[in-house]
């Protein structure tokens, strides 16, 4: 059966990224979903692994990237790069399961959210949520830069319990 595909544009600056898509693509490979940009990036770091392109497969442990994830990518070029992923698009309510400790997580909704809207279902339930140059404490809201999750991003959020995040 033949389904829609839809694809997600993410733009990369020229140098670390901390990123995540909302589409399934068909092929889950590292390579595969990278490939609108090969040659242009050097290292992808998961939270359980490593995928660098100057080793040899036995060492990168990172084998696929998924939806519900976030992942750090190093782009090498001198320039930013436009990331393109094409697939099904993955379900905004899908249930992204949390371990207690950090996890590295995707974004699934394809508009900007409030933090707080964006996790409400986990309220009290995290302590911290990190983006590449920001962050947002429950506790401590008046201190915190990170007001706003959106597409394409990419998240680090300590949770205190195992737990489900829904958007």
């Amino acid at each position: 059966n033949a389904e829609d595909l839809d694809g997600q544009s993410i733009l990369l600056d020229d140098r670390w990224n901390l990123f995540s898509f909302r589409v399934q693509p068909p092929v889950t490979s590292v390579a595969q979903v990278l490939s609108s940009i090969d040659g242009d990036y050097d290292l992808v770091l998961g939270e359980t692994g490593i995928y660098s392109r100057g080793l040899s497969s036995a060492y990168n442990t990172l084998e696929e990237l998924l939806p519900e994830l976030g992942y750090y990518i190093r782009i090498s070029r001198t320039s930013s790069v436009n990331l393109r992923i094409e697939g099904t698009t993955v379900p905004v309510s899908s249930s992204i399961p949390l371990h207690a400790g950090w996890n590295w997580v995707g974004y699934l909704p394809d508009v900007t959210l409030p933090i707080t809207v964006a996790l409400q279902s986990i309220e009290g339930h995290y302590q911290r949520v990190l983006s590449l140059d920001q962050f947002y404490a429950p506790a401590l809201p008046a201190f915190s830069t990170l007001l706003e999750m959106g597409p394409g991003e990419g998240y680090l959020i300590y949770a205190d319990e195992a737990v489900t995040l829904t958007y």
